[in-house]
């Protein structure tokens, strides 16, 4: 099995106004949930992933807490600078799975899932089917496309070979700031493609034939079946769906 390095982007996010009170400078990593801040029961669990190597906290703050993480990076700049100081970190390392410091339920089995089960190739895009979603989060509705194998919405995380990543750093960028939203992650192939994407409802495999060709990367979906990985904290609905679901 391919080892992986983890990095947990803890670093400060625009926030709607029914968050703003409880993240200050946007930080939703540190908000309390049952007592407990959202990022360390993601590195907690990252942790207990026998194919994780290494779990690396990176933010845009100093003294950052590690919450628990094997590394703390400490970067003076915006979320680009803090991702590619995170890449650089783990350059030589196979693999490198980002993810954001605010996503508490995604669970040691779905991400043991993710690394076990996905291609290895330079890039993999996780991706959770609608049934998914509605069967244990009924309440919560993220943006689906539709394909002609059924209605996707794209995951927080990413998987990746890191050196390859920082070979093409901005497309790596755009990548990263689209991939939790698939009609952003659209705009990637251009407005033609895109337009034939949302109209005549293109199989998965085409999709990742026409990213690969935009990224200049080989790049594949994985279907998961775990919705914790399309979960992060982007409103009060979600803080308390997650105390909940973490108390179980």
């Amino acid at each position: 099995m391919i080892q992986t390095d983890a990095l947990v982007m803890a670093v400060t996010s625009a926030v709607g106004s029914d968050l703003a009170p409880m993240t200050p400078q946007g930080r939703k990593y540190l908000i309390p949930l049952n007592g407990r801040p959202a990022a360390m029961y993601l590195v907690e669990n990252l942790k207990r992933c026998d194919l994780v190597s290494n779990v690396i906290v990176v933010s845009d703050q100093p003294n950052v807490t590690d919450f628990g993480a094997d590394e703390t990076i400490e970067v003076q700049g915006d979320l680009t600078d803090c991702v590619l100081a995170g890449i650089r970190a783990v350059s030589g390392s196979p693999r490198c799975l980002i993810m954001s410091g605010d996503m508490p339920l995604a669970s040691p089995d779905a991400i043991s899932d993710l690394l076990t089960c996905a291609p290895a190739t330079d890039v993999v895009y996780p991706i959770v089917e609608k049934s998914d979603i509605n069967e244990v989060f009924p309440g919560r509705k993220p943006y689906y496309v539709e394909t002609k194998e059924g209605h996707y919405t794209g995951s927080s995380c990413l998987l990746f070979k890191p050196d390859l990543a920082l070979s093409r750093e901005q497309l790596l960028m755009k990548l990263l700031n689209a991939r939790s939203n698939p009609k952003e992650l659209l705009s990637l192939v251009g407005p033609w493609v895109a337009m034939k994407f949302m109209m005549s409802k293109l199989a998965l495999g085409e999709f990742e034939q026409i990213l690969s060709k935009a990224l200049n990367m080989t790049c594949r979906v994985f279907i998961s079946h775990f919705p914790e990985l399309i979960t992060s904290i982007d409103t009060l609905g979600d803080i308390n769906l997650m105390e909940k679901e973490l108390s179980l």
